[in-house]
């Protein structure tokens, strides 16, 4: 995961996975997702961003939580879709 902040085309773009985009979905004038060929989201892009963000633009006021739980906690996974899917047949 990527996050970068563009000041000067004040643009705010999250890139949650690095694979090519297809397609551009406009949510909002300024606001665009951006999805893979199987239209999951790839990134997000705010445009005009400090005047739809206001402060979230300053790297002092975005916070980072715990993205990954510890290993313990992972220890005892949900099954994936493809586990689950298989499970029904």
């Amino acid at each position: 995961m990527r996050i970068t902040y563009d000041a000067e085309a004040d643009a705010f773009y999250i890139e949650l996975r690095a694979v090519p985009a297809r397609n551009t979905i406009d949510i909002e004038e300024g606001v665009s997702v951006m999805v893979d060929e199987h239209g999951h989201i790839v990134s997000l892009e705010v445009l005009y961003a400090r005047e739809l963000l206001g402060a979230v633009v300053d790297a002092a006021s975005v916070a980072i939580e715990q993205l990954v739980p510890p290993a313990a906690e992972l220890e005892e996974r949900r099954p994936t879709i493809g586990e689950r899917v298989a499970a029904r047949e």
